[in-house]
């Protein structure tokens, strides 16, 4: 009897040929550049390690982060970030601002950086398990390894910023919401909801809920979104924090008509400076509303997940590039279908936005923005196909001669 290759596996030796292919790509550019590149790739050259982390927990030492910082985090992010300056030592937090790296001389203040880290790896770790429960625990081990090493969550890694945890617990939202146990279930519907909390636009993926027609689900994810970000206002000043932050996050968002990724596309097809302003924001919402009509015609859980990634990575508030890990649960979606060639399309153009890491935004070599926009090009457009597929096929059904 004919064995056939599990479908998990056929993905894993495609994703690992890919990879190899970047880890070469990265090599050679480093050659060709005489290493610099390799510094191109980080946050000023590596200067600005784990700042993102670090940074937000001298600022919100103190309750005055929306009148005296002016930060965009939603008030419950705040909040942990002052429940953790709470210990590191107070010489340390009152730093200027010109001394904030010394920040990462703190044991304290590093200890709880690192145990951020690990508890966003041991939670990816049991939900990418219950996604792959039909796997062997080795495919569950590989196929976290290489999330780990995927660009945008090292990119988040280095910046030691909360999108890490707010990717995790999107992860863990599709690992659990079908499981056997009603209270596992209500933690994963809570899990999206606070991973929104954390990052807002990852609101999208409540769609999700909608194309699975569980009502229930959405409402309830809608009512903790709400009162885990407004409830916490209550030590923020109420309104006027919620004003602030508002007023703030439209003011470092001023003059950006468009997100990165839309304007890559654009360079990508039209070229560079061809579609500004009022432009930008049609194509924009023009793509916002192609996309989101793909939801009513998605088949696999997979498709759905993509066309909530692709929305909120048309949307002008995502920020750049390690936006992409939130492509994650869709990859994962991916390898835990049975439909293997059907999937097989979509896997390469994930695989280029999630492990093409060296070429993502380095100054000598900026490809990788470039094969972002064609990887987002690549998925709206077979989703795209989805429903002329339907549309045959209902065709089909009602003809006579069928």
């Amino acid at each position: 009897m004919r064995k056939y290759v599990k479908p998990s596996l056929v993905f894993l030796l495609v994703m690992a040929i890919l990879l190899a292919t970047s880890f070469v790509s990265v090599f050679v550019a480093g050659v060709l550049t005489n290493k610099n590149f390799y510094a191109d790739v980080f946050f000023y050259g590596g200067a600005d390690i784990f700042m993102d982390y670090l940074n937000s927990v001298r600022d919100n030492a103190e309750l005055n982060t929306y009148t005296e910082y002016h930060t965009i985090y939603p008030p419950l992010v705040a909040l942990y970030f002052h429940f953790m300056s709470k210990f590191v030592p107070d010489n340390i937090l009152r730093l200027p601002f010109e001394q904030r790296y010394l920040m990462r001389q703190c044991a304290p203040a590093m200890i709880e950086l690192t145990l951020f880290f690990l508890t966003c790896a041991i939670v990816l770790y049991f939900s990418i398990r219950r996604l792959l429960r039909n796997e062997r625990k080795g495919v569950s081990l590989l196929v976290f390894l290489l999330c780990l090493i995927s660009y945008p969550l090292l990119y988040a890694f280095e910046r030691g910023n909360v999108l890490l945890a707010s990717v995790v617990l999107l992860v863990a939202f599709f690992a659990y919401r079908d499981h056997d146990k009603a209270w596992v279930r209500e933690l994963s519907i809570f899990a999206l909801a606070l991973s929104i909390t954390i990052k807002i636009y990852p609101v999208v993926f409540a769609f999700f809920l909608l194309k699975k027609k569980d009502y229930i689900g959405f409402v309830k994810t809608a009512v903790y979104s709400m009162l885990l970000f407004f409830v916490p206002f209550v030590v923020y000043g109420g309104a006027e924090g919620c004003y602030l932050l508002i007023r703030q996050v439209f003011l470092f968002s001023e003059g950006q008509t468009t997100n990165p990724f839309l304007s890559n596309i654009v360079m990508l097809f039209i070229g560079n400076g061809a579609i500004q302003g009022t432009g930008a924001t049609i194509l924009q919402l023009a793509l916002l509303v192609v996309v989101l009509l793909a939801l009513f015609f998605t088949k696999e859980d997979y498709e759905s997940a993509l066309v909530c990634f692709l929305a909120m990575m048309f949307f002008p508030g995502t920020a750049g590039t390690y936006s992409c890990a939130y492509c994650l649960p869709v990859f994962l979606l991916l390898i835990c279908s049975r439909n293997q060639w059907r999937t097989l399309r979509y896997l390469p153009s994930l695989i280029l936005m999630l492990f093409l890491f060296g070429f993502h935004h380095g100054k000598q070599f900026y490809y990788g923005e470039m094969f972002l926009a064609a990887s987002l090009v690549a998925e709206a457009l077979l989703l795209i196909v989805n429903p002329i597929e339907f549309a045959i096929h209902r065709r089909r059904e009602t003809s006579p001669h069928a």
